[in-house]
């Protein structure tokens, strides 16, 4: 999937769901996704994965900073 596919999913399910797409995400591929989210106005907290793999989840979207619902 691309970067517009995830926000779609954020916009139906909100951050709940975009975090639980994104944790079935291979740890490359997953940090990729979240540098892209993130490049968007996303705020990502980022950690180190099990294993040694990147790992990290959505805190919120960008609508969200301001005050705005979805």
């Amino acid at each position: 999937m691309n970067v517009d596919q995830y926000i779609e999913i954020y916009h139906r399910t909100g951050v709940d769901g975009l975090n639980d797409a994104v944790a079935t995400l291979e740890g490359g591929h997953r940090a990729d996704v979240l540098k892209s989210l993130q490049a968007k106005g996303f705020e990502i907290l980022q950690h180190g994965g099990r294993e040694g793999g990147p790992a990290g989840m959505v805190l919120r979207g960008p609508d969200e900073k301001f005050g705005l619902t979805r």
